[in-house]
């Protein structure tokens, strides 16, 4: 299992839309958003034409609240992509994790390895705040 993690400075356009140029009573210079997400795959042995169930872990290292989308992928070593999911309007607090259980039905011609992806965006705009090409791997076994 691999984690990852970004941190990311306030942006100009964050602090003028604060008036004060402060979050949370921290001076603007301080204001960070970051975050470290984990995929674990639940399912023991996944097995094509079964669910796949995995557990999702975001938690936000930053130092003030964000609103985002999260989005996770499964996507082959090749680059097909065979499950996507969205959850929107996540409200993320500072050092507080956000964890979801949730599966798909494989299907019965999948490949032997997947990359399972994590991103994060700003809701409001859509700003990526984060993204993992790898946060961990999903492998059925080889025929």
């Amino acid at each position: 299992m691999k984690k990852g993690h970004v941190i990311l400075a306030g942006v100009a356009a964050l602090l003028s839309a604060c008036g004060s140029g402060s979050v949370s009573n921290l001076p603007k210079d301080f204001i960070t958003y970051g975050f470290e997400a984990d995929v674990e795959v639940a399912t023991a042995m996944p097995t094509p034409g079964r669910r796949v169930d995995f557990v999702v872990a975001v938690t936000s290292i930053g130092n003030v609240p964000v609103e985002g989308d999260v989005t996770l992928r499964v996507v082959s070593d090749s680059g097909s992509e065979i499950y996507t999911q969205r959850w929107e309007k996540v409200m993320f607090q500072p050092e507080s994790p956000w964890n979801l259980q949730n599966g798909f039905l494989a299907a019965t011609d999948v490949e032997p390895s997947y990359r399972l992806s994590v991103e994060v965006r700003r809701h409001s705009t859509g700003e990526l705040l984060y993204a993992n090409d790898e946060v961990s791997r999903l492998e059925f076994p080889k025929r």
